[in-house]
């Protein structure tokens, strides 16, 4: 079964009968504007999943940045037990902005 998987596989990659069932060779589809008008969306689609891994790592770029700001703020400074801000997370910074009470 298997061997007639790869054939039918490799011969329709080949002739490109399947294509030919839903779209012939002999159809108007010459023109340049329907072309882009057919790929221009199926690009969008190949394309959909690298935008938001690049924007994933963008926005982590930014995270790791601004935990680099408060590592290096002067004015970050506890003088009573003499310890710095250090950022141990990328997130810190969004987590101190949903502080609404601080107990002590």
């Amino acid at each position: 079964k298997q061997w007639y998987q790869r054939r039918v596989a490799i011969t329709a990659g080949i002739r490109g009968e399947p294509f030919r069932m839903y779209v012939p060779w002999d159809s108007p589809l010459d023109s340049p504007i329907i072309i882009a008008l057919m790929r221009i969306p199926s690009y969008i689609i190949v394309l959909n999943t690298l935008v938001p891994i690049s924007l994933y790592v963008s926005v982590e770029l930014i995270r790791l940045g601004q935990s680099q700001f408060i590592n290096w703020d002067l004015r970050m400074y506890h003088n009573e037990t003499d310890t710095p801000a250090r950022a141990r997370s990328t997130a810190l910074n969004e987590e101190l902005g949903q502080i609404k009470y601080v107990f002590s």
